[in-house]
């Protein structure tokens, strides 16, 4: 009787039951039991030398208490999940920072996106947690296999993708439906190992002029008024400009590179709201994979709130100041200054919840 329950009850999640489209090889880290431990893409790399601070700060209360980081290039939410597995022992916080490179590597193919839409949309069903929770076995049935899995090497190979414009659109879609599934994952694997999960946001070059156009081919007249646009910024017209720009986007929606212009445009009329809302859009509907993209920054805001996890939102802290101190938007890496307030309010973050509950 023992048996027959064991195989009908499962302590896993329904998270860890669903199939996904890639199999993420064992990666171990030797570990050095860590306090904190930070986790994310190459960005992390510009607070590393920083966390001094933090480790400093942690043995008064703690005096065995160290500080360690994992960072490097395309390192995507399933390795940052993979590594933390491999643990033992765990950190007593794991802190996330680092979530602009998640499509340098590949982790599913165009053959498979309707299946893995159709999988994390049946997940998202109520119903069909409930039943994996009590049934897990009911997963063969309720997740559809893939036709081309990818077996993911030890190493990150970076390939850029050639994909078609209307491919990368729903490329890009999925992405953001899988990192948010992802993320919960994280969440739902630290919460077992009895630690806690901090997140933050990471700054993007939104200024920068690395956009591609989701379109396949340019209206002569937009890819004309384009041309005329970046003559008469370049001329000082910088008010007919501004017109001619804000007309246009009425009529063309979701062109990137039409935003990037007008983001500029704003700018030198110290219009920041409406540049700044320009300069995102630009990445946004950008077909650019492999440069930042605000969306992902948005589902960690979201994730954060809805789950009440310790959250910085160190993105949103550097374009209020854009907006409210006439400060330039992150070029390349944030400033020092701006890297020792992030320091700061991360102290504070682990001072209260590891030391004050």
């Amino acid at each position: 009787m023992a048996v027959i329950a064991a195989s009908l009850f499962s302590s896993r999640a329904p998270e860890d039951l669903i199939s996904l489209p890639y199999k993420t090889p064992l990666i171990k880290r030797q570990n050095n039991a860590e306090t904190v431990l930070f986790i994310g893409d190459e960005h992390l790399q510009d607070i590393s030398k920083y966390l001094k601070y933090i480790e400093k700060k942690l043995k008064r209360q703690e005096p065995e208490a160290s500080v360690g980081i994992i960072s490097y290039t395309g390192l995507g939410m399933h390795r940052v999940i993979s590594i933390l597995e491999s643990l033992d022992p765990f950190p007593a916080m794991v802190i996330y920072y680092g979530n602009q490179q998640e499509l340098f590597e590949k982790k599913f193919s165009l053959d498979d996106i309707v299946v893995l839409r159709k999988n994390l949309g049946r997940f998202q069903q109520s119903l069909t947690r409930k039943l994996l929770f009590v049934f897990p076995w009911l997963k063969l049935f309720v997740y559809q296999s893939y036709h081309s899995p990818i077996a993911l090497k030890e190493n990150i190979e970076i390939a850029p993708q050639s994909l078609a414009v209307s491919e990368t659109v729903h490329y890009l879609a999925t992405a953001y439906q899988l990192y948010e599934f992802e993320l919960k994952l994280l969440y739902n694997m630290i919460k077992q190992k009895g630690s806690q999960l901090v997140l933050l946001t990471t700054p993007l070059d939104l200024q920068s002029p690395q956009v591609k156009n989701c379109i396949d081919s340019m209206p002569p007249k937009l890819e004309e008024t384009l041309k005329k646009l970046t003559e008469m910024t370049e001329n000082g017209e910088i008010e007919k400009a501004y017109g001619l720009s804000k007309g246009i986007m009425l009529k063309y929606n979701g062109i990137a590179e039409l935003y990037y212009l007008h983001g500029k445009i704003s700018e030198l009329l110290n219009k920041r709201e409406e540049a700044l809302d320009a300069f995102k859009k630009s990445k946004i509907y950008s077909c650019q994979l492999y440069a930042g993209n605000p969306v992902f920054n948005q589902i960690v805001r979201n994730f954060a709130m809805e789950q009440s996890i310790p959250f910085f939102d160190f993105s949103g802290y550097l374009e209020e100041k854009y907006l409210n101190n006439k400060k330039t938007l992150v070029k390349g890496h944030p400033t020092k200054k701006n890297l020792i307030t992030l320091i700061q309010s991360l102290n504070i973050i682990i001072d209260n919840v590891l030391y004050k509950n």
